[in-house]
């Protein structure tokens, strides 16, 4: 506590360099605060004529955001004034995607990993309703070699081919690689067994304002925990 107050703390970073561009800083004996820029895509993302910008940013977000955030400006008036910034909403490696309507929507990619897991992850990020990544997924690869997850998966994104990119029918064919052996969690052999990878391609039509699986794909797409609904 400094003088009956909180001391500036993780989560208010972005607060205080926003605010401090109106009023002093409020804790003028901080040095500096832990902030950094990774990524900047401009685009119509809040309506189909809006000048916007969104920022990958990192602060001191942790595992459980990703490790950063996205601030969100629009150009009013020939400036350019903030909007938002939420943890967790990561737009580092994203292609703009239009709606029917002229706005745009990001389809993105990241990756992760913790208890055994490898994540490699396709989503989108829609800025009028900004989810956490990994609850916008388009598709998502998950590797793990243990008893304890079940066995050995080998699952892998190569490629993303753009097919069709007309605005609000665009088609997305995913380049994936599976393989899957189930094993008992009392396995106790000195070496897991591999199994055999296979290649396919997935097609996603732009529905909306979110991707769905075509029909035909939607099996394949069960392999990686895709709901076809």
């Amino acid at each position: 506590m400094v003088k009956g107050r909180k001391v500036f703390g993780c989560g208010d970073e972005m607060e205080e360099i926003l605010a401090s561009r109106h009023r002093p800083r409020r804790y003028p004996w901080m040095p500096y605060i832990l902030w950094q820029a990774d990524g900047v895509l401009f685009g119509h993302f809040l309506s189909p004529t809006s000048e916007d910008v969104a920022v990958n940013c990192y602060g001191c977000e942790t595992h459980p955001w990703l490790w950063g955030g996205t601030l969100l400006l629009t150009k009013k008036s020939g400036k350019w004034e903030p909007v938002w910034y939420k943890p967790g909403i990561i737009t580092r490696h994203c292609r703009r995607v239009a709606l029917s309507t002229g706005r745009q929507i990001l389809f993105c990619e990241e990756t992760d990993g913790g208890m055994g897991h490898s994540i490699h992850g396709l989503y989108v990020v829609d800025f009028l309703n900004p989810k956490f990544a990994w609850r916008s997924v388009v598709l998502q690869a998950d590797s793990y070699s243990s008893p304890i997850n079940g066995g050995v998966q080998m699952q892998y994104i190569d490629r993303v081919s753009f097919v069709d990119v007309r605005p609000g029918k665009v088609l997305v064919r995913i380049h994936a690689r599976h393989g899957r052996v189930k094993v008992r969690s009392d396995y106790d052999a000195p070496r897991l067994p591999t199994p055999k990878v296979s290649r396919y391609e997935i097609d996603f039509r732009l529905d909306g304002e979110k991707f769905t699986v075509t029909t035909k794909d939607a099996p394949t797409a069960r392999l990686f925990g895709v709901d076809e609904n």
